[in-house]
């Protein structure tokens, strides 16, 4: 069962909440507003912190470790706005998020501890755009690149910090990411759609190799680790670069 859950909304200004071993969920909640407080998940079956429907963190101290796999350390089914405070994450399971939201993501500031080693991992993970004006980012992405096959053909899936189905946008920030050898193939800044960078601070280590694949019977593709990437139009019109 869920540690605690809200059929309502969740609003946290104060207090400490330590929740250990949860069965599934740490706090399920249908509308989330942190201000202020210390959250601490220490292991959980399923996701962390998750909200219904919106969820907006304003500030206090959120601390999650994890190692089931396919969970989301702090998620919401709608969109997730967070303006502040201090989120440290480490979770170790195949395919799991430390930040999710399924529709848009906007970040306005904060202080982010972000270390996810299980392979096709994300740090943060959006389905719909990513906006970031601010915050201090130290994300440590160390999983690997798994080749599925979905229809027949072999498809890679990354282990990537920032990933985004659709638009990312950064105005501003500074960023701390680093993809040590055990991943290979990873992306550190990943973009479905466009990629729109107009200010921050960015250094960037990418350390891991690439692998050539078989598509399908007469086709053979490779990947490679990227520092930015997307598929759609690239837009560099501000910022500081330190890329490895």
């Amino acid at each position: 069962q869920h540690a605690v859950k809200v059929k309502g909304q969740l609003n946290m200004t104060s207090g400490n909440i330590v929740m250990t071993n949860s069965v599934t969920d740490g706090i399920h909640a249908v509308g989330l507003l942190m201000q202020g407080g210390d959250i601490n998940v220490l292991s959980c079956g399923d996701d962390a912190l998750t909200s219904e429907l919106d969820g907006y963190i304003y500030g206090g101290h959120i601390t999650i470790t994890s190692s089931s796999e396919d969970i989301n350390a702090i998620s919401a089914d709608s969109t997730l706005v967070i303006n502040g405070g201090t989120i440290d994450i480490n979770i170790t399971g195949n395919d799991s998020k430390c930040i999710k939201a399924d529709k848009e993501l906007t970040i306005n500031g904060g202080t982010f501890i972000l270390n996810h080693s299980g392979d096709v991992s994300k740090g943060i993970k959006s389905n719909q755009a990513i906006t970031i004006t601010d915050g201090d980012f130290t994300i440590v992405s160390s999983g690997s690149t798994v080749v599925e096959t979905i229809n027949g053909q072999a498809v890679p899936s990354y282990c990537t910090a920032i990933k985004c189905d659709t638009d990312i946008n950064i105005s501003g920030g500074t960023f701390n990411i680093t993809l040590p050898t055990t991943n290979h193939g990873g992306k550190s800044i990943s973009a479905d759609g466009n990629l729109i960078i107009s200010g921050g601070d960015f250094t960037i280590t990418t350390n891991g190799a690439g692998a050539a694949y078989t598509v399908s019977v007469s086709t053979k593709d490779s990947y490679t680790s990227s520092c930015l990437k997307c598929d759609g139009n690239m837009e560099i019109l501000a910022g500081t670069f330190n890329l490895t």
